[in-house]
């Protein structure tokens, strides 16, 4: 018999009593959010799981529950704000069409419509508009090309610090009269947090410069929690780990440039960071790298300390962010924005239910919420460098505007 692959409600698989308890742990929930993963190798009837939680939760039974099922495919659409805007728009134009929604909320609906237009006109034309504007290429092909093609074209400008005696920058921006920074304020596994100096120091450096930076922070395999699942050699972009014949993972360190995405892949905490005084050494290579681009140039940065994640926006994925959005933050002293930038979150509440506040019982008003969440780094460190090697000063004064 070939069954088709089309998803259904009609119950082949046996999958319906999941199907039921899926729509009974969404009917209990009171309203809170919830997120429920369906998995299964392919075939299993993932789609047709859906349907049946659908159907179930639309049934006669459940038509005093004011359920609203909106179906969103998240496959087609490539980046992460490309999707979110898209899941924005599908959530609102069905509620706007839906028959239970009041008057009232519909028109709220319109407004948050407008917004979600201008939102998607925004990101398309993102790229063109700093084009045409600048004269430039886009910012993410700008970004590509910083040091060439092959990673091969740099400046190597000699500054003669306390750790660097010259810093690797990318030949396209090295060559640049004017520097202007935008930068996303975050938290960050190694750095504490990322501001304008990490963008910069790190952003601008070559390929050899970026091995460089990250050169004393490489980690290391514990081989007891190693579980042999492979992971981290399939996700190592530089062919730095393998298995040896104990089905242990073993990292190659001539090759290995401790980028951390096998910490990151890891969920049996076997590759780990290794602690002695990496962040701090980073901290100081950024400042040094971010001083040598600087140096003798105008320039100019700007902060935004909004949807403030507590990893980095390397990864592509992270976790909600530590605090409510701030804003934006401007200077010309890069030094000083990051410290007023980092002072903000600190004097900021921790948002319910994230990684730092996870009951809603502690706001950590006051407290520094980038070393709780990575306790091993020390962001102070960078800042005390740069404003001693004469990149910047850590005193600011705060104009609200």
């Amino acid at each position: 018999m070939i069954l088709s692959d089309n998803e259904t409600k009609v119950d082949m698989l046996n999958n319906r009593a999941i199907a039921k308890t899926v729509a009974n742990v969404i009917r209990d929930c009171d309203d809170r959010p919830i997120s429920i993963g369906v998995h299964g190798d392919w075939g299993a009837g993932k789609s047709s799981i859906l349907v049946m939680v659908e159907d179930e939760l639309l049934s006669k039974t459940d038509q005093d529950n004011n359920v609203v099922c909106i179906r969103f495919n998240g496959w087609q659409h490539q980046g992460f704000e490309d999707a979110k805007i898209a899941l924005m728009s599908a959530i609102v134009s069905e509620l706007s069409r839906n028959q239970k929604v009041s008057d009232k909320a519909k028109d709220a609906l319109k407004k948050l419509w407008k917004n979600i237009n201008w939102l998607s006109v925004a990101k398309a034309a993102g790229s063109a508009a700093f084009s045409l504007a600048t004269g430039l290429p886009p910012i993410g092909l700008l970004n590509n090309l910083m040091d060439g093609l092959k990673g091969t074209e740099y400046r190597e400008i000699p500054i003669n610090s306390e750790i660097c005696k010259s810093a690797k920058i990318g030949s396209v921006i090295a060559d640049a009269d004017v520097i202007i920074s935008l930068n996303h304020f975050k938290g960050h596994e190694q750095a504490g947090f990322g501001g304008a100096l990490k963008n910069i120091g790190m952003g601008s450096a070559s390929r050899g410069g970026k091995l460089d930076l990250h050169s004393s922070s490489k980690p290391e395999i514990n081989k007891d929690n190693c579980t042999g699942c492979h992971q981290c050699v399939k996700n190592c972009n530089y062919g730095a780990i393998n298995l040896n014949e104990n089905k242990k993972a073993v990292i190659n360190y001539d090759i290995c440039v401790g980028c951390g995405q096998c910490i990151a892949v890891c969920q049996y905490d076997a590759a780990q960071p290794v602690w002695d005084n990496a962040s701090e050494i980073m901290n100081k290579k950024i400042a040094e790298y971010t001083f040598a681009l600087l140096k003798n140039k105008p320039n100019f940065h700007v902060n935004f300390i909004m949807d403030v994640s507590p990893d980095c926006d390397c990864w592509s994925s992270n976790d909600m962010p530590l605090v409510p959005n701030i804003g934006i933050a401007a200077s010309f002293d890069p030094v000083a924005l990051d410290h007023a930038s980092a002072d903000l979150v600190t004097q900021a509440p921790a948002i319910k239910g994230n990684i730092l506040n996870p009951e809603g019982e502690h706001d950590l008003v006051g407290e520094d919420k980038f070393h709780h969440v990575h306790p091993n780094t020390n962001w102070m460190v960078g800042l005390d460098h740069a404003e001693k090697i004469g990149l910047g000063n850590k005193s600011y004064e705060l104009i609200v505007v």
